[in-house]
């Protein structure tokens, strides 16, 4: 199993990861997994091992500022996140015919705005508890939030357990 490469200071089984598609027609559909917010390839990793036994390519990406510290997850925009999906479809895509999209919460987001934006594209979506909007007004105001907390203190948003 070749692949994704991630940052030397990676957690532990945080890392990316990538199944070839079997023989056969399967072998030609590919299936792009997206982890969610604070989560690593690891929550995914079963689904794609399931995916691939079944004879799907699978290919499921570190999001940048994911699997490290908390400190690097602050640090990360949504353009890098949609960056890392978006490159991570075009590998995928450069060895199958066809290519679903699968995420999980933030993950889900991710995978509908991909849809969204390449709709010819993207043969299908598989979403789980996709995170699509938000009536929290903290959440509104992380921006300001995040410019006046100390950098030791966490928000009551992003101190939940992973997605």
């Amino acid at each position: 199993m070749s692949g994704p490469t991630a940052p030397p200071d990676v957690m532990p089984g945080a890392e990316p990861f990538t199944f070839p598609g079997a023989d056969g027609p399967d072998g030609r559909t590919g299936v792009l997994l997206v982890h969610g917010f604070t989560s690593t390839p690891m929550s995914m990793r079963p689904w794609g091992e399931h995916l691939a036994a079944e004879g799907f390519a699978v290919r499921c990406p570190l999001l940048p500022g994911h699997g490290t510290r908390w400190q690097d997850c602050n640090a990360s925009t949504h353009d890098q996140w949609t960056t890392t999906v978006e490159q991570a479809f075009d590998e995928l895509s450069a060895e199958c015919d066809r290519v679903f999209v699968a995420g999980l919460s933030m993950g889900g987001t991710l995978a509908t705005r991909l849809a969204q934006v390449r709709p010819d594209d993207v043969a299908g979506l598989l979403l789980v508890n996709p995170a699509l909007l938000t009536q929290r007004v903290d959440a509104k105001l992380l921006p300001l939030i995040a410019r006046v907390t100390p950098a030791g203190r966490r928000s009551p948003v992003t101190s939940r357990s992973p997605a």
